[in-house]
């Protein structure tokens, strides 16, 4: 429940784990830190933009109900690559992605963790993780 009184004129940093569809960050928190009077809103993912389903079913089953898909599908005209242009997070294609993603969601910035500083700060061999999330392969 925010509170105006403390957030009124404040600069905000929302950190969440992941953005599947965004519908929740946005309308759970980020609307009411607008209403409540915040100044800015920042938002840090601890994950890279999800770009595939879940082979098990724990959060999507389609890649329209991402947030990364969507942003590429109405950033971009034709089909790309995904692996080289959208899976690393240095890219212009990338960028445009995030920035779309950003406005979407309407923050003053918005930032995700790569894949391998993700797959550091877990501590584990990339291995051993899967990764089908964010780069299409499981273990």
């Amino acid at each position: 429940i925010p509170i105006p009184q403390i957030i009124k004129g404040k600069r905000i940093v929302i950190c969440d784990d992941s953005i599947v569809r965004g519908t929740q960050l946005k309308n759970q928190a980020i609307k009411k830190l607008w209403s409540a009077g915040a100044k800015e809103i920042h938002v840090r993912i601890a994950c890279p933009p999800l770009m595939f389903p879940c082979p098990y079913l724990l959060s999507t089953r389609k890649k329209t109900e991402l947030a990364a898909r969507r942003a590429i599908k109405k950033t971009f005209s034709k089909n790309l690559p995904l692996e080289k242009l959208f899976l690393t997070h240095t890219t212009p294609e990338y960028k445009k992605m995030v920035e779309y993603i950003r406005q979407e969601l309407d923050v003053t910035s918005l930032k995700y963790q790569s894949i391998d500083s993700m797959i550091q700060a877990i501590g584990l061999p990339r291995s051993q993780l899967c990764l089908h999330c964010w780069l299409g392969k499981s273990l």
